[in-house]
């Protein structure tokens, strides 16, 4: 047998092996993505507990897809690998966000790379903005503010970066939409706020007017 067809073969085989970790870790993304967006919905709905069992789930899935990486770990640099983690980063900072947790875990206790955390943490930017507008609508102004402030404290921390989009794909995007949404988010506040106030002073005017008419 020619060398050249055994070399070839011993790359074939592993190849092969190479592969089959490639399919399992698209399945586990899916999964983790799945898992992901239904602790994320729950979350806006209110039902932590199953946000909480979801997030259980993504916990198992990720520690999972970190055994099958652990020999390959080029597969972190795919798309579909780094999306799902930058997901399941969002997922659970939301959870401890709207819990009103203080430790909030940074990418090495949740076991992502860097490039997924920091997207992770862009993603979450958006969804406190659908809480603030859900408080909002219930003019539950004090809960609004406090997340607005965790809005401008994730989008102050992730400015300070500065690195070349091909070291961390994708992030700069993540900071400008991110800016502009917490624009927007202030200026729907203001907005609320003004309204509240003007509600308020009407009411008193009101009841003083009707005091003094009697």
């Amino acid at each position: 047998m020619s060398v050249f067809r055994v070399l070839v073969e011993e790359c074939i085989k592993e190849l092969s092996f190479k592969d089959q970790i490639r399919e399992n870790l698209i399945k586990i993304s899916r999964e983790i993505t799945r898992n992901a967006s239904n602790a994320i919905h729950a979350l806006q709905i209110g039902n932590f507990s199953e946000a909480k069992e979801n997030i259980e789930k993504l916990k198992n899935l990720v520690d999972e897809l970190n055994r099958l990486c652990e020999n390959f770990p080029e597969f972190f640099q795919a798309g579909y690998v780094s999306d799902c983690l930058a997901e399941y980063v969002e997922a659970v900072v939301f959870y401890k966000i709207l819990q009103g947790e203080e430790d909030i875990k940074g990418y090495r206790e949740l076991k992502v790379p860097i490039q997924s955390y920091l997207c992770g943490l862009g993603d979450v930017v958006g969804e406190l903005r659908r809480a603030v507008l859900s408080s909002l609508i219930k003019d539950d102004l004090e809960r609004a503010e406090k997340l607005l402030k965790v809005m401008n404290d994730i989008v102050a921390a992730l400015s300070q970066i500065h690195f070349p989009d091909a070291l961390v794909p994708g992030l700069r995007r993540k900071c400008d939409i991110g800016r502009r949404i917490l624009e927007e988010t202030i200026a729907d506040y203001l907005r609320a706020l003004e309204r509240k106030r003007i509600e308020d002073y009407a009411k008193k005017l009101l009841e003083k007017l009707g005091k003094t008419s009697i």
